[in-house]
């Protein structure tokens, strides 16, 4: 094809158009068709080409390339579960698909042979899925999953799920010469066994990596982090990529005593002052004892007019997103960066006395949306369950309906205990308000499976009950709770759960919605019960 272009570029009239023609492979086709202009037979040559190349190559002989598969080590599942995960494979059932091919894994069965091609497919396009579906796959599907480009995945989820300290022969020349998942998970062990060394090895390629290999990078220091890795971390504060310069936030706040946190501290204790319960008279300490309310102490927040260079770099983005103030912006973002545990030993209060002090505060949100993000990065459960205590009263959802729920709040619920949460859904799942109930619906997720009998049965109860509330409301959340559900109710309550359904509701798109959420819940409900019978553990 060079060839025609050199034609073309220097004209027909100024080559030897013969010669060049002779050399394309569909040129001496060209040549022998009726007299023409050698413009015309340059543009046949160039149109024959573009068909041949459609049309493909002989490729050299590649079955020396291949290997001969190796021998499975697990049975395979029985022809039942294959023919119910052939259904699901076909399908977006994953929480069926990863409830399976864990119970195989378990059992010590594999996939049988014929379903191995799908299985990867679905992986491919299923992220959640892979982790499960790589030891079902046993000998044969590892070596399938060569044999194509695009379900290299398997290799790199093996990858990450090594766990192993011990660092490779030729661990350098991987992190050198590697594919980029292939130094990110030499980088992973290497940091695992020997952290200094892994820094070395990031600070070294640093300024040469690309922005996105460079955050994949900063994400292995959560391994082993330390003290030592201040001097590094605090440095990439200035790198171009804001993703970055948070990653590295996130880290920093997470070491203790980081010269990160040192900073925001000093800046916070400016900031923040509290002022314990005064001293009050015989009728107000009745008062409150007949009311059953505590003193609450007095917060004082006392924010710059601006911030310094340094200030600015050490908050990743000064500039506030569209809805939130400068100034509660600033106050927010510092307040993330120091851990929550601070405040408790500064002003010698609890996190419940200091959570109820900001509640009536004029910058109580604020204050809050700071201390939940500080309480999430440094994993503290003190104070992820005395914020969550205070946002699931009543009182509080009632007046803060249109902000029920958070990121900042979804992303402490993972810190709960998971007694805690049945305690917080069990309160709140009996009522019938739409605020609360959006509370325990994001709550629910975090309580462990199976549910216990107890709390199974409260919540069919209550579900049963909802359905038969008649509202010309076109939509109800509750119905999303099913699909939760269905995964989640001990076997004990499978019968309970298959008994025959009553929904009432002036609304008949409503109805509908119910009896299609219902109808589905069973037959997935059966389905869970069929894996759990035919893939005993």
């Amino acid at each position: 094809m060079d060839r025609l272009v050199e034609l073309a570029l220097k004209g027909t009239n100024r080559t030897d158009e013969q010669g060049l023609l002779n050399e394309q492979p569909v040129g001496a086709l060209v040549t022998q068709t009726p007299a023409t202009t050698p413009a015309k037979q340059l543009l046949l040559a160039a149109g024959g080409y573009a068909i041949y190349r459609q049309a493909g190559q002989q490729l050299p002989s590649i079955a020396s390339s291949f290997t001969t598969a190796p021998e499975d080590e697990m049975p395979p599942c029985s022809p039942n579960i294959a023919r119910l995960l052939d259904e699901l494979f076909s399908g977006d059932k994953g929480a069926l698909v990863i409830l399976a091919l864990s119970r195989l894994a378990r059992a010590g069965q594999r996939l049988p042979h014929h379903l191995l091609p799908q299985a990867l497919e679905y992986g491919t396009q299923y992220h959640a899925v892979r982790e499960g579906l790589l030891p079902t796959l046993d000998q044969r599907g590892r070596w399938l999953a060569r044999m194509n480009h695009s379900w290299r995945w398997i290799e790199e989820t093996a990858a990450a799920l090594d766990t192993t300290s011990e660092i490779p022969v030729n661990a350098e020349e991987q992190w050198q010469a590697g594919q980029p998942y292939e130094r990110v998970y030499i980088l992973r062990q290497v940091r695992t066994a020997d952290p200094d060394k892994a820094r070395a090895w990031v600070e070294a390629t640093w300024k040469t990596e690309k922005a996105d290999f460079r955050l994949q990078m900063l994400k292995t220091f959560a391994s082993q982090l330390s003290i030592e890795d201040d001097p590094f971390l605090d440095a990439t504060l200035d790198d171009r990529s804001q993703a970055v310069r948070q990653e590295a936030i996130t880290l920093l706040s997470r070491i203790p005593n980081s010269a990160l946190q040192q900073r925001m501290q000093e800046r916070a204790n400016q900031l923040l002052h509290y002022l314990p319960p005064q001293q009050t008279g015989l009728l107000q300490k009745l008062a409150r004892t007949a009311t059953k309310q505590a003193p609450i102490g007095t917060l004082q927040v006392t924010l710059p007019e601006n911030l310094d260079r340094q200030w600015k770099r050490d908050l990743v983005d000064s500039k506030p997103p569209k809805g939130i103030g400068e100034r509660a912006w600033w106050l927010e973002r510092t307040l993330a960066c120091v851990a929550p545990s601070h405040w408790s030993t500064q002003f010698a209060a609890t996190p419940a006395e200091l959570i109820a002090a900001a509640s009536g505060h004029e910058w109580g949100s604020t204050l809050l949306k700071g201390w939940a993000q500080a309480a999430t990065i440094a994993a503290d459960i003190q104070w992820a369950s005395a914020l969550w205590q205070f946002w699931s009263k009543p009182e509080y959802i009632k007046e803060n309906h249109e902000n029920v729920y958070s990121s900042e709040k979804s992303a402490l619920v993972s810190l709960l205990p998971p007694a805690e949460c049945e305690a917080i859904v069990s309160r709140l799942i009996g009522n019938s308000l739409k605020e609360e109930y959006l509370v325990w619906m994001n709550l629910i997720d975090q309580i462990p499976t199976p549910w216990n009998e107890q709390f199974g049965q409260q919540y069919l109860e209550a579900t049963r009950k909802r359905a038969t509330i008649r509202t010309k409301e076109y939509f109800d959340p509750w119905i999303d709770t099913l699909e939760r559900a269905v995964y989640a109710l001990p076997p004990t309550l499978f019968a309970e759960a298959r008994k025959p359904w009553e929904v009432k509701n002036k609304s008949v798109w409503l109805t509908n919605k119910w009896e299609d959420a219902i109808k589905e819940f069973i037959s997935t409900l059966e389905k869970r019960q069929q894996i759990m019978e035919e893939i005993p553990v």
